[in-house]
């Protein structure tokens, strides 16, 4: 019976699709098989590159920049990863950070629609081209220093998600197809407002330190018609001004604010109001909430000022579900009485256990 050799049989589409899903430097060394593929990675939908791949950087910086030379600018380049991670030296940083501006050059000039950049660049900070904004519909960042443009505008962004992100500058975010705004582990000392404005999006997540252990105010401001899930969870000595235009949509949300707040509160009697009229202000904001989750600190910084919520109606008509969890460093307690009932729950917030 004769050998059949189905690979060369398969559609020229298909077989790009299979080398798109692979790391990029191994579909290029898997197109020496046969002639006919001999040029096909230049017309890869997806360029993915790991830094764990080479041997090292240099050899990284080589590849790269043969890749965009010969890349087939005809070509519809869908998505581009770039892994470097924390495995390269800091000798590499100002290298690493000359690529990874490589990279949004050449993907902004390609239209790419998908970027993914794991980096560890921890001194020098990379700006983010507007440019880039105009054909982005995802962007993933992770492990560096980020200067955004203000504003940061952009109709094709759909989704972003930031991890371990050192801001450089206030964020004034206008991005009128946002769904999902992501924001992890970042730091954002050098921060004084957060702004977004995002008619779309439906879910918003933001866990941030303030590596500043002054007092200063901190204004976070959000209008999300649309949005249903919503996670603030803040680490840090700054006093949170937060506002959020009315989300009649809000099924869930999760407030951790001032965790590991290691000063006492009601010493300092003026921050400590000025940081409880602004939660309560904020509370009344989510107010349409169904499920909400509190964390002891929020609830202990509440409880130092009853007065503040002493015989205001709850404004928690549609809330049908009420936790109260430990955050690290926190037991479980009773609350003062106002905040229960300001809850609409009554004495005895359940507590997480």
């Amino acid at each position: 019976m004769d050998s059949v050799d189905r690979l060369s049989d398969l559609p020229e589409g298909l077989i790009c699709e299979i080398l798109s899903r692979m790391e990029t430097q191994h579909a290029v060394r898997t197109c020496v098989l046969s002639k006919r593929w001999t040029r096909m990675w230049t017309q890869l939908a997806c360029i993915n590159l790991n830094y764990k791949s080479f041997d090292c950087l240099e050899s990284l910086q080589l590849f790269l920049l043969g890749l965009l030379t010969h890349y087939n600018a005809a070509a519809n380049l869908h998505s581009f990863t770039f892994v470097c991670g924390d495995d390269c030296s800091a000798d590499y940083e100002e290298t690493d950070h000359r690529l990874v501006e490589t990279i949004m050059d050449y993907a902004t000039l390609n239209r790419v629609e998908y970027l993914s950049l794991d980096c560890n660049i921890t001194y020098t900070h990379v700006k983010l081209p507007p440019q880039l904004l105009a054909c982005l519909c995802h962007l993933c960042l992770e492990f560096f220093c980020i200067e955004f443009p203000k504003p940061f505008v952009s109709d094709s962004l759909g989704s972003i998600y930031l991890c371990g992100i050192s801001l450089k500058n206030d964020i004034a975010l206008r991005c009128g197809n946002l769904q999902s705004f992501i924001m992890t582990d970042c730091n954002v000392s050098d921060l004084t407002e957060i702004v977004i404005h995002a008619p779309k999006l439906v879910k918003l997540r933001i866990e941030c330190e303030w590596l500043d252990k002054t007092s200063k105010e901190m204004m976070v401001y959000v209008s999300a018609p649309r949005l249903e899930f919503l996670l603030f969870e803040f680490s840090c000595y700054s006093i949170f001004n937060i506002s959020l235009d009315r989300c009649p949509t809000l099924k869930s949300a999760w407030i951790d604010i001032y965790h590991n707040l290691k000063i006492d509160i009601t010493k300092d009697v003026h921050q400590g109001r000025k940081r409880a009229k602004h939660l309560v202000k904020f509370l009344k904001d989510v107010s349409d909430v169904r499920s909400l989750t509190v964390s002891v600190s929020t609830m202990k910084v509440l409880s130092a000022f009853p007065e503040l919520v002493k015989h205001v109606p709850s404004p928690f008509h549609n809330l049908k579900s009420l936790r109260v969890y430990r955050d690290k460093g926190n037991q479980s307690g009773v609350f003062h009485p106002e905040v229960d009932t300001f809850f609409g729950w009554g004495p005895g917030v359940p507590n997480d256990s």
